[in-house]
């Protein structure tokens, strides 16, 4: 369930305290104009936390909503109140911090999530014989299919690119959803990559992420038919880790002998595993895989690693704080997953060697889970990996 019955619930909790606030006596309006932003927290991370588990809505979501909607309306009202009792100067409080609550909810809700970007990085390789462009897309994670996912395949198409590549993580629902929208979901999903004309003269490829609703049976080369969202999209993608020798060897632009590596998702998070199906190769070797974890191993031993890594799955962290409250956060919540060298961050382009690169994207969309649906000077990516010859 969405956050409506949440919202609304808010509203009524907003016009209450109003209410409230109205017919406090004058002499109380500086104590209330001072609290005022305290007290909208309070009360609204309380609210959230109950409303959510009433009406099994996004957590995250509510307590983002509870914030920068109710909380700006609720403080601006306020400052109306305070100016109303010609209390000018104690207005300009909850004012400003009303304004700052709606300004950060518009811009981390609506407008950034958004602001797809097409982020371009040149390498050059004395393995590749002419320009190849490789198109990198990641973390779609959509729950509904509008005009932005159109948006996002047009723009990589725009790209003109050799060489298309997803890397996990196209559809997700909250809590599963209910019981047929995510079968649904990726029946429209598969029709938009349909009636998108993607190609590409050395092929399209994807992987797949951790929150994919495909659950296949161990030991199957493919999942069911009815669950396979890529199937007549002309994109391969392979349940267990695949070695793909000298792709685009039928093209007939020669780019060089090319190595594309799958790796399957549980691999890309265990450290080394994909170590036993991905043999060193003297060709250009692209690795790709949903966590950025693979790559440190890879890292740590230059003389096997891939020439270019991909991953994704981070989101860039979808929201950019100043690194002391970063570093804080990173302690508390990380894991093994995301425990990354500091100098790569949690995305960005950067080299590990001689011609050797590594590219963790910011993907795409955002997360749809527990977490609120924001990006804040974090935007989302379409990435561009121009390769030229040395």
């Amino acid at each position: 369930m969405g956050t409506i019955p949440y919202d609304l619930m808010m509203l009524a909790v907003v016009f209450g305290l109003l209410w409230l606030l109205w017919v406090l006596p004058l002499k109380k309006s500086r104590l209330w104009a001072v609290l005022a932003p305290i007290g909208c927290g309070v009360v609204g991370l309380l609210a959230a936390g109950l409303f959510a588990k009433i009406f099994n809505s996004n957590m995250g979501q509510c307590i983002c909503h509870g914030v920068c909607w109710h909380g700006a309306i609720f403080l601006i009202a306020c400052a109306a109140i305070l100016v109303i009792r010609k209390r000018i100067l104690l207005a300009l409080i909850p004012a400003f911090f009303g304004i700052v609550a709606f300004t950060l909810g518009f811009y981390s809700m609506i407008y950034e999530p958004y602001a797809l970007q097409v982020e371009n990085y040149v390498i050059h390789s004395p393995k590749i014989k002419r320009p190849l462009r490789i198109v990198f897309v990641a973390d779609i994670q959509t729950d509904n299919i509008g005009q932005y996912e159109h948006d996002t395949l047009r723009i990589m198409m725009e790209q003109k690119p050799h060489l298309i590549i997803f890397g996990g993580d196209y559809l997700q629902l909250y809590m599963g959803g209910l019981p047929g929208e995510m079968e649904e979901l990726g029946k429209r999903f598969r029709a938009l990559l349909q009636s998108s004309n993607l190609h590409a003269p050395l092929g399209m490829y994807a992987v797949w992420g951790n929150v994919d609703p495909i659950k296949p049976d161990e030991g199957t080369s493919s999942p069911g038919a009815d669950e396979n969202i890529f199937n007549g999209t002309g994109i391969k993608i392979f349940i267990n880790t695949k070695v793909l020798k000298d792709i685009g060897k039928d093209s007939s632009e020669d780019f060089g002998t090319i190595d594309l590596s799958l790796l399957e998702m549980v691999n890309s998070f265990a450290y080394g595993k994909y170590n036993k199906k991905c043999p060193p190769s003297d060709n250009y070797h692209i690795m790709v895989g949903h966590s950025p974890a693979f790559m440190v191993v890879n890292s740590e031993n230059l003389k096997d690693s891939p020439d270019l890594m991909l991953a994704g799955h981070t989101h860039g962290g979808q929201v950019n704080l100043p690194s002391f409250i970063r570093s804080f956060f990173e302690r508390i919540f990380a894991t093994s997953e995301t425990k990354l060298p500091p100098e790569w961050g949690k995305s960005g382009f950067y080299t590990i060697g001689d011609n050797k690169w590594l590219l963790i994207t910011r993907g795409s969309g955002i997360e749809r889970g527990w977490a609120p649906r924001i990006r804040f000077m974090c935007p989302p990516e379409i990435s561009v990996i121009d390769i030229l010859p040395e």
